[in-house]
């Protein structure tokens, strides 16, 4: 029997083994290589090859992070958006005839997208139900929190050695150390935990082996850390090179946008695992008043169009326990956050007040610098 603990990524993954910011990095928008991995790794759970072992943070996670797994669905509907745009653009400058056959063409790929979203959110409940149904629940010790929660404020040996928060995949890899320590000493069983987080979990020189702390205290157990999920299911080169490139991806993008909460409101429930979040969103900053002028409105003149290339950006992001809304200030990228729900963002490095505001010429939100006295 092959033991097997997933971090919460890999979980993601599995529900949604795409990303919608970078879909040139892959050969379609309607990948389905992620139902197959599914459908391999529920195999190996049923014919016994393999057993999951899941917890109740596992559980929490997916919920917490449970809006990432519809990146896909988003950008389906997104391109539902672009086509009908399309439509209506190209309308002044081809034939009825020609209008009529793209209109149809145009309605046979809105049925495709839909069908893929449809299949996209079964897929999603399948993962969940799985996860739930399929998996093996252990417990979470108290002896097992304390530990992870000292090593966390210590921040001396791995997986703490950088500032990001590794608390909830740390509990995940000892709870399952405490668990399998009677399951692991008959020979025919093993154990492997996944996770592409390399950089905490595995030697800096050996990316593939678990750091000598995570060694030290694992000592004799056949309990083995593995990078690559493709690995474990033994998959096709063409799924090995699209998964592996996505995990890796993925791991440095969220190492990139990660952010610590600042809201003086956010508590969780674990006292050393400070609340967070990542950055998912930019913002234009402007200070051009032709921002906010109503386009439906009669002017003397006809202004040029205002270019966007050039205009300071800001990142945004949501944090994952209080969904608290953070922005980074455009001059310093220092983290701002509304705590009174009034639209106004203090950037405390650079003395300056700003506001979000809804431009009427382009129809979206920009940040503007805000004079309060």
């Amino acid at each position: 029997m092959i033991y097997i603990v997933f971090d919460t990524n890999i979980w993601l993954y599995l529900a949604n083994g795409y990303d919608s910011e970078k879909d040139n990095y892959f050969q379609s928008a309607f990948t389905e290589h992620h139902f197959e991995v599914l459908r391999i790794l529920k195999e190996k759970v049923q014919s016994k090859e393999y057993t999951l072992l899941v917890n109740n943070l596992i559980f929490k996670e997916w919920e917490r992070n449970k809006h990432n797994t519809e990146e896909l669905i988003k950008f389906l509907e997104n391109k539902k958006k672009e086509l009908n745009q399309f439509q209506k653009q190209i309308k002044a400058f081809i034939s009825k005839n020609d209008f009529d056959v793209q209109k149809e063409l145009v309605r046979k790929a809105e049925l495709k997208i839909n069908e893929k979203i449809a299949q996209n959110k079964q897929h999603i409940n399948e993962v969940e139900f799985f996860l739930k149904n399929g998996c093996i629940e252990i417990p979470i010790s108290e002896n097992v929190v304390k530990h992870v929660s000292q090593l966390a404020m210590e921040k001396q040996v791995a997986p703490f050695l950088r500032d990001k928060n590794n608390f909830p995949d740390a509990v995940i890899l000892y709870s399952a150390v405490e668990f399998l320590k009677d399951k692991l000493t008959l020979d025919e069983n093993k154990g492997l935990f996944v996770s592409n987080n390399y950089k905490d979990f595995a030697e800096a020189t050996n990316p593939n082996v678990f750091h000598k702390d995570i060694k030290n205290f694992i000592e004799k157990l056949d309990l083995t850390y593995e990078r690559h999920l493709t690995k474990v299911l033994g998959l096709s080169e063409e799924l090995k090179n699209e998964i592996d490139y996505f995990l890796d991806w993925k791991r440095e993008y969220l190492e990139e946008s990660y952010f610590r909460c600042q809201s003086p409101f956010c508590y969780q429930d674990d006292e050393n695992a400070s609340p967070y979040g990542y950055f998912q969103g930019i913002i234009r900053f402007t200070e051009s008043s032709e921002e906010f002028e109503d386009p439906n409105q009669l002017k003397l003149f006809h202004l040029p169009e205002i270019a966007h290339l050039n205009f300071p950006k800001s990142k945004t992001g949501h944090c994952n326990n209080c969904r608290s809304f953070h922005i980074t200030c455009p001059h310093c990228e220092t983290l701002m956050i509304d705590p009174d729900d009034t639209g106004i963002y203090y950037c405390r490095e650079c003395d300056d007040f700003f506001e979000l505001r809804y431009s009427q010429r382009n129809k979206e939100n920009v940040l503007i610098e805000k004079k309060l006295f």
